[in-house]
């Protein structure tokens, strides 16, 4: 009985990348960016792609079969129709110590100065 080796396959499996899901912008209304033609989960993060940069997109939650997010930066530039898709993580941020007595924006990016003996009491 003959083998046959699938080595060069399994390769090309480890390394393929995965389809995405993704959507389009219905609407841009105040602070909120309609997405549909996806599904998505509350806290789930999305991207849009803009001609210099990348606009997140918190997921708020739902109104009918559209996604209501919440842009994590301008929306200057965005129209209805652009492509929407997952960026494959969830907004969050790292917490430890560092940030004791420290104001951060919405990312965790510190916007103080660390006093590091201001709170050694």
């Amino acid at each position: 009985m003959s083998h046959l080796d699938l080595s060069p396959w399994m390769d090309r499996v480890r390394t393929a990348s995965l389809p995405q899901p993704s959507g389009r912008v219905r609407d841009v209304v105040g602070v909120l960016v309609e997405v549909e033609g996806m599904t998505a989960s509350v806290g789930s993060e999305l991207e849009v792609a803009l001609p210099n940069r990348r606009l997140r997109l918190e997921v708020l939650g739902f109104r009918q079969s559209r996604i209501l997010t919440a842009p994590l930066g301008s929306t200057a530039g965005v129209a209805p129709g652009m492509r929407v898709r997952a960026a494959g993580r969830n907004a969050m941020v790292a917490v430890d110590g560092s940030l004791l007595g420290r104001v951060t924006d919405a990312f965790g990016a510190p916007l103080t100065i660390a006093y590091p003996d201001a709170f050694s009491g």
